[in-house]
């Protein structure tokens, strides 16, 4: 098959570029760690001042904002749950017991410590989640189209006799 030079460069750069992006996958994949192991779950910032992580369904519904939610204290006995970020959107009012049992009935409690144990936890989910198939076939691809823009043309040509040789002298 027969590629232009333009062609060859087109795809050497291509190559590179979709190689190096494979390579930037790889390093956020090894130093990050798999950000589906925690979709779906908020932190929870409680009145008492610990931390806990729930399985909710109203996570992540937008991703450029925070979903982390916290509890606190109103006035009187009454208690709020409300965004941190978003406007500070308050999402249920009640006592702290009646608090309590909202947050039950939206998700399962899967994590319940201080603010340190629960970016320990985020860290270790997402430590174990860990993928690199995606960022590999990246750079495979990278790879394979730096080899097709180097491989040199191969030539189809069919024997054709010297005609510049002398001819033998016939008998």
């Amino acid at each position: 098959m027969q590629r232009s030079r333009t062609t060859r460069i087109v795809l050497i750069v291509g190559g590179l570029f979709v190689g190096f992006f494979g390579w930037m996958m790889w390093a956020d994949e090894a130093e990050h760690g798999g950000w589906e192991a925690i979709n779906g779950v908020e932190e929870g910032y409680l009145a008492d001042g610990s931390v806990e992580i729930r399985d909710v369904p109203w996570s992540n519904q937008d991703e450029q904002l925070s979903g982390a939610y916290e509890v606190r204290l109103v006035a009187g006995d009454t208690y709020e749950v409300a965004y941190i970020d978003r406007g500070g959107t308050v999402l249920y009012t009640g006592t702290l017991d009646e608090v309590e049992a909202w947050l039950d009935d939206q998700g399962d409690q899967v994590f319940a410590g201080t603010r340190a144990e629960a970016t320990a936890w985020i860290d270790d989910q997402r430590n174990t989640d860990k993928s690199f198939v995606v960022p590999a076939i990246v750079i495979a691809v990278g790879a394979l189209l730096v080899i097709a823009g180097v491989v040199p043309n191969r030539r189809v040509t069919d024997h054709q006799p010297d005609l510049t040789a002398p001819a033998a002298p016939a008998l």
